[in-house]
């Protein structure tokens, strides 16, 4: 077991994904909140001001400004692209820059809305090299990463999505890596309408209703139950209390996380849109989505950036009016941005929609069995043997094969497999 680690951040990971502010992973190390000056957040909607003009003109250049500052341009540069908006307007601005030693790749999976066939075409449309990544679980080269990961990675992963993002950077070295996420905080934190209605629903009767069912009901720590939806560290995500029970022989129940807690329960407010930007986009968005990508950029040895965090592009767009940043009616964000990928490059948004980012769970479990039954093992501290028991027969449930990769990524690391 590695030594020096914090049992409150791990049973806050095992419970809510991610570690607030300024705890970490480990008893002696403490992280400044990038997001937080002097306890107030940096993009509460209330700050938000007004005073940007909706001008596309002036989004394209500061966007563009953003990326030229990111990099150097002395090494091969690599967009992680998908389909989605973000990563589709900084492909955008490379072709705007006409840097020539830069090329685009995309994970590629058996699913009917495979993002690379959307990226493939945008970026034979802008002139930039596209590479489809096809996850292959036989590649030693791979198993091997995974392993140096266990071993030599500083911070911990729980989030499956990290397996097929490492596999992208597998035989990509001295590079410098742009990734599109980091403005979801500001450009509007919407939920999904299904996550809404709960939020509203469990609001009303923990606001309405006495007596033992609703007495000290939280929306924000109910809600999951009903949606289903991974919304944010402060509601009970993936690894939920009703599977840490029945699994994990750790009881956080006796670990105070109340202090650990504090601020992001005493943030809530009445514009749910703001409390998500302030939980999920600070710390689920930024430590575990955003902190993925960095631990596999220094595990193959590149650098990477994030464009969107550029402090003038972040400040122009958070203080858009908020009908030119989201639809609340609707659920729609970042409506500047889709009108300008639009006229500029013909992508619609609105029909290409949301697409998938996964891959086999399935098979890189049967793949990695033996080492998952090691490392889950050697975790008896933590690990029900009952569990064990249940990971081959239950690998066939998306639900629980993500589980049982969260559970792998963290627990690997813990022990430093080997």
């Amino acid at each position: 077991m590695r030594n020096g680690l914090n049992n409150e951040s791990i049973a806050s990971l095992l419970k809510y994904h991610v570690i607030p502010y300024p705890y970490t992973v480990y008893e002696s190390r403490y992280e400044d909140d990038p997001y937080t000056i002097n306890d107030e957040f940096n993009y509460d909607l209330l700050k938000s001001n007004g005073t940007s003009v909706a001008d596309i003109g002036l989004l394209k250049e500061l966007l563009v400004s953003a990326v030229e500052s990111s990099i150097t341009r002395n090494s091969d540069i690599v967009l992680m692209l998908s389909s989605g908006k973000d990563s589709m307007a900084i492909l955008y601005a490379l072709a705007e820059l006409g840097i020539s030693n830069v090329y685009a790749r995309t994970f590629s999976t058996t699913e009917s809305e495979d993002e690379s066939v959307v990226a493939k075409k945008f970026c034979k449309k802008l002139g930039i090299k596209h590479e489809n990544i096809k996850f292959d679980v036989h590649n030693k080269g791979f198993s091997n990463l995974l392993l140096k990961y266990f071993e030599s990675s500083d911070e911990p992963i729980l989030d499956q999505a990290f397996v097929p993002y490492l596999y992208m950077l597998q035989d990509v070295s001295n590079a410098e890596i742009l990734d599109g996420m980091g403005n979801d905080i500001y450009f509007g934190h919407v939920p999904p309408k299904k996550e809404m209605k709960a939020y509203k629903f469990i609001s009303y009767f923990s606001k309405s209703l006495r007596g033992p069912l609703f007495s000290g009901m939280k929306p924000w720590n109910n809600l999951s139950i009903l949606s289903g939806e991974r919304m944010s560290p402060c509601l009970e995500g993936r690894i939920t209390t009703r599977n840490v029970k029945s699994t994990l022989k750790l009881n956080y129940k006796q670990i105070d996380l109340a202090n650990m807690w504090l601020k992001e329960s005493e943030y809530q407010t009445s514009d749910y849109f703001n409390y998500r930007a302030y939980v999920r986009g600070r710390l689920l968005d930024k430590r575990t989505y955003i902190g993925k990508a960095i631990v596999a950029a220094k595990l193959t040895n590149n650098r990477i950036y994030f464009p969107w965090e550029n402090m003038a592009l972040s400040s122009y767009c958070f203080n858009l009016k908020e009908n030119h940043k989201f639809d609340r009616k609707k659920h729609i964000n970042k409506l500047l941005l889709r009108t300008m990928l639009s006229e500029s490059i013909g992508y619609d948004s609105y029909s290409i929609g949301k697409r998938a980012f996964g891959f086999d769970k399935k098979q890189f479990i049967e793949k990695h069995m033996a080492n998952i039954q090691k490392v889950f093992s050697s975790s008896e501290n933590i690990i029900n043997s009952k569990y064990l028991k249940k990971i081959s027969t239950c690998a066939s449930n998306d639900y629980c094969a993500s589980e049982i990769i969260n559970h792998y990524l963290l627990l690997g690391w813990m022990n430093q497999y080997r």
